[in-house]
C-alpha cells in the first residue's frame, strides 16, 4: 500500500504526494500552517520535519523558493574575497544554532520517525522504574529512579506487551477502513436512490475513495502509519536533508568560521569568547569548538548512512573552490526518479550491462570457465547417497520428536522448516528447524492477543510448557544437550539427537531446534523453496550468495548482520526486478491463473492474520501466462552472481526503498515501517 509511486517532483525540484486528494492537502496545509516559515509552491506546502521548520524560521529563510535553494547561489561555495566584512558584522546572532541543526540531522537520520522520547513514552506505562530524559538533540538518557516500586519488569514481557499494543493497533485501523468503506457506500446507494434511481459504480468507487482519504488525513494528524503519513514522513526526511546541505556546507566552509578576532560582531554577545562562529546569510551564531566538531561530525555520519561516501561528494568543490559540484537539488530528484526502475529491461541492462549480455553468447568466453566451477560446486549437494540418508534421518527424528512430546500433549503437530524444507542447505550444515504447533499454546496466544491474560501471565505459563516439552526429551536416551530459550522472540528447545544416523556427522548425531507456534517460517521456506525450481541457476545463485555470506561472517541476525534468510530473499527480489522470476504473490498473476485463496480452509493461507498464500512454480509454469525476460534465457550464473552484486551497489534505491518479494519491484517505501532509518 506505500508505494513510491505516491510521490512526485514538482517544477522547484521538492519531493510532493503525487496528486494529493483535498483532504490530504488539507491535513498537510494544517499541519504546516502553524509553523511553517515557508510559502506555497504551485499551491502544495512542501512536506518538512518539524524541527527543519523550526530551523528556517531561526535563520529567516521566508520562503523555499528562494534563490538559495534552487537558483545558481545554491552551488555557491563561500570565499574570502567575496565576504562584504562590514554587513558580516552586522549579522544579528542566535543562540544555540548548533544544538538546533543536531535536532534536524536527527531528525533525518530517522526518515521522520517518531524520536526516542515519543518510544520512551509509549513503554513509560510498562517501566515503573525507569525514567526518561530527553536531551536537547532529541537523545533518552535512561535515568534509575531513587525509589524502586516493586519487582522490576524484564524486558521480555515489556517487548509482548508492546507487539500486543502493535497488533491491536493494526486491528483497530483496519476495522477503521474497513467500516468507513460500508458506510460510504451505503451512503452512496442512498445518495444515487435519491438523485436519479440508479446506481453508478464508477462513482460510488470514486466516493469511496475520496472517504478513504479522509480517513487517511485524519488518522496522519494522528500520527498513525497510514499511507497518506508514509508519504508524508519520506518526502519530509528528503526535503530536509536538501535544506539542511543547502544550509549546513556553506557554514561549515565559511572562511570567517573561526573567530580569529577579524571579526568586530555589532550583535556579540557579552559572553566569553567561544572560538567559533555559525554564519548563515541571514543570522550568525557563536558556538564552542566542542558544538563545531560535533555538528560536523552529526553532518558526515548523516550523509554516509544515506549513502557511502556522499560526504566527500557534497563538499567537493571546483572552479577556483568557488562552487560545489554536488548539485543537491537534482540528487534528490534522482532519487525519486522511479519510472526507468519499473522496467524490468532497464533494470536488467543496468545491473549485469549490455556488454555481458553478449559476452554469455561467446561459448569460449572465461565466463563460462567460471560458470562450470559454480556448477561443479553446488549443482549437486555431493553424494546422492547420502543425501537419501539424510533425509531418511530427518524423518525418523521427526517421528522421534513428535513421539516423545506427545505424551504430554497428544495433538501436537511438527512441521520441518528452513533449509531442510526449501533444498538450500549447504553441504555440511544441516542442523533440522522444527515448527511446533500445540493447540494449548494456541489458545495460550490468542487470549493474551486478545488481553484476557497479561504478558506476565502468558511468559509464565509459555514457559511452563517449554520446560514440560524439554523434560520430555530429557527422558529420552536418543536426545542429549536439551535445553530451553524462553526469552527468545520466538520460544525454542534446542537439543541433539545421537542416534540419527547423520551421514555428514563421524558420530551420526543431528542437532535440532524446535521453535512455537512459528508456523510462519513454514510457509516462508516453502515460498523459497518455489521460488528456487523455476531455473536451476536461481537455486545455484541462492547457494553462492549463501556460502559467499557465511564465508564473509555475515550471515548471522544474532551477530548484526542479515540472517541467511534475508540473503535468499535479496537474491528472489534481484531477479524479481530484472524479469528472472515472477512474483508468486501477485494477485493480478494469481487472477490471471484462476487461482483462488482458501484462508477458512487451508491453514496455511492465513497465519497470524498475514495473507499467506501464493501461486506454485509447477501452476505458474503449466499456466503459461508469465514468460521470463528475453534478456535472462541465456545469462549464465557468473553474470547473474556479478549483476546481484551490481544491483544493490549501484541500481536499488537503498536510500528511499526496501525490497520486497511480495511486491518484486523497486516501490515499497523505507518509511512504510515504524523505526525506518
Amino acid at each position: 500500500p506505500h508505494h513510491i509511486c505516491h510521490l512526485s517532483v514538482d517544477s522547484n525540484g521538492w519531493i510532493v504526494p503525487a496528486q494529493p486528494s483535498s483532504s490530504a492537502a488539507a491535513a498537510t496545509k494544517d499541519d504546516n500552517a502553524s509553523s511553517s516559515p515557508s510559502s506555497p509552491i504551485n499551491g502544495i506546502f512542501v512536506p518538512l520535519t518539524t524541527k527543519c521548520r523550526q530551523l528556517l524560521t531561526e535563520l529567516r529563510f521566508v520562503n523555499l523558493s528562494n534563490e538559495i535553494f534552487s537558483g545558481k547561489s545554491c552551488q555557491s561555495c563561500p570565499t574570502r574575497e567575496d565576504v562584504d566584512i562590514a554587513s558580516l558584522e552586522e549579522l544579528p546572532q542566535i543562540d544555540k544554532l548548533s544544538d538546533l541543526l543536531r535536532s534536524v540531522i536527527a531528525d533525518v537520520r530517522r526518515m521522520g520517525g517518531p524520536s526516542s522520547r515519543d518510544a520512551h513514552r509509549n513503554n513509560a506505562t510498562n517501566n515503573n522504574n525507569d525514567d526518561g530524559e530527553e536531551d536537547e538533540h532529541g537523545e533518552v538518557k535512561v535515568v534509575k529512579s531513587k525509589k524502586k516500586r516493586g519487582r522490576r519488569r524484564n524486558g521480555q514481557v515489556v517487548r509482548l506487551e508492546e507487539q500486543r499494543r502493535l497488533r491491536q493497533e493494526q486491528e483497530a485501523q483496519k476495522e477503521k477502513l474497513n467500516s468507513s468503506v460500508l458506510t460510504t457506500e451505503e451512503d452512496n446507494v442512498d445518495d444515487s436512490n435519491d438523485v436519479d434511481g440508479g446506481g453508478d459504480d464508477d462513482d460510488s468507487d470514486d466516493e469511496t475513495k475520496q472517504d478513504n482519504d479522509q480517513v487517511d488525513g485524519e488518522d496522519n494528524k494522528n500520527g498513525n502509519n497510514t499511507e497518506l503519513n508514509s508519504d508524508i514522513q519520506l518526502a519530509s526526511t528528503f526535503n530536509t536533508l536538501r535544506v539542511l546541505i543547502t544550509i549546513l556546507r556553506p557554514i561549515l566552509d565559511h572562511p570567517h568560521h573561526n573567530n580569529d578576532d577579524t571579526l568586530k560582531m555589532k550583535h556579540a554577545p557579552n559572553k566569553k569568547k567561544l572560538g567559533y562562529y555559525m554564519i548563515s546569510t541571514h543570522v550568525c551564531s557563536p558556538v564552542s569548538k566542542g558544538e563545531w566538531n560535533d555538528t560536523r561530525l552529526s553532518f558526515v555520519r548523516m550523509l554516509n548512512e544515506v549513502e557511502p561516501g556522499l560526504f566527500r561528494k557534497v563538499m567537493k568543490r571546483v572552479n577556483g573552490d568557488t562552487e560545489y559540484e554536488f548539485n543537491v537539488k537534482e540528487w534528490t530528484v534522482s532519487l525519486f526518479n522511479h519510472d526507468q526502475l519499473s522496467s524490468k529491461e532497464y533494470v536488467a541492462k543496468q545491473s549485469i550491462g549490455e556488454d555481458l549480455f553478449e559476452a554469455c553468447k561467446d561459448s569460449n568466453n572465461v565466463i563460462h570457465k567460471f560458470n562450470n566451477v559454480l556448477l561443479d560446486r553446488f549443482q549437486n549437494d555431493g553424494d546422492e547417497k547420502k543425501q537419501r540418508k539424510l533425509q531418511e534421518s530427518i524423518r525418523n527424528l521427526q517421528n522421534k520428536l513428535s513421539k516423545a512430546i506427545s505424551r504430554n500433549f497428544p495433538d501436537v503437530r511438527l512441521t520441518v522448516y528452513g533449509s531442510c524444507l526449501s533444498g538450500l542447505a549447504l553441504e555440511g550444515s544441516h542442523d533440522v528447524d522444527v515448527s511446533v504447533y500445540i493447540p494449548e499454546l494456541d489458545h495460550l496466544k490468542q487470549d493474551f492477543d486478545a488481553g484476557v491474560i497479561s504478558a506476565s501471565e502468558y511468559e509464565r505459563k509459555m514457559k511452563r510448557v517449554l520446560f514440560r516439552i524439554k523434560g520430555s526429551l530429557q527422558k529420552s536416551e536418543s536426545f542429549v544437550e536439551v535445553f530451553a530459550i524462553a526469552h527468545a522472540r520466538v520460544p525454542v528447545v534446542k537439543g541433539v539427537d545421537v542416534r540419527a544416523k547423520n551421514p555428514y556427522e563421524e558420530d551420526g548425531s543431528l542437532a535440532f531446534d524446535l521453535c512455537f507456534l512459528n508456523d510462519i517460517a513454514v510457509v516462508n521456506s516453502s515460498l523459497l523453496r518455489e521460488y528456487s525450481l523455476f531455473d536451476n541457476r536461481v537455486r545455484i545463485l541462492m547457494l553462492s550468495i549463501k556460502s559467499f555470506a557465511k564465508l564473509n561472517k555475515i550471515a548471522s541476525a544474532a551477530n548484526g548482520t542479515l540472517s541467511s534468510y534475508s540473503w535468499l530473499n535479496l537474491v528472489v527480489f534481484y531477479l524479481q526486478c530484472i524479469g528472472f522470476l515472477p512474483t508468486l504473490q501477485c494477485p493480478k498473476l494469481m487472477e490471471d491463473h484462476g487461482f483462488q485463496p482458501d484462508p477458512s480452509g487451508n491453514r496455511w493461507h492465513s497465519i497470524n492474520g498475514l495473507e499467506t498464500f501464493y501461486l506454485t512454480e509447477k501452476i505458474v509454469s503449466q499456466g503459461q501466462v508469465w514468460e521470463q525476460s528475453p534478456l535472462c534465457s541465456d545469462v549464465n550464473l557468473p553474470v547473474l552472481l556479478y549483476g546481484f552484486f551490481n544491483f544493490y551497489t549501484n541500481v536499488f534505491p537503498q536510500q528511499t526503498v526496501a525490497a520486497s518479494i511480495r511486491l518484486g519491484e523497486m516501490s515499497l517505501q523505507k518509511t512504510s515501517f515504524k523505526g525506518s532509518s
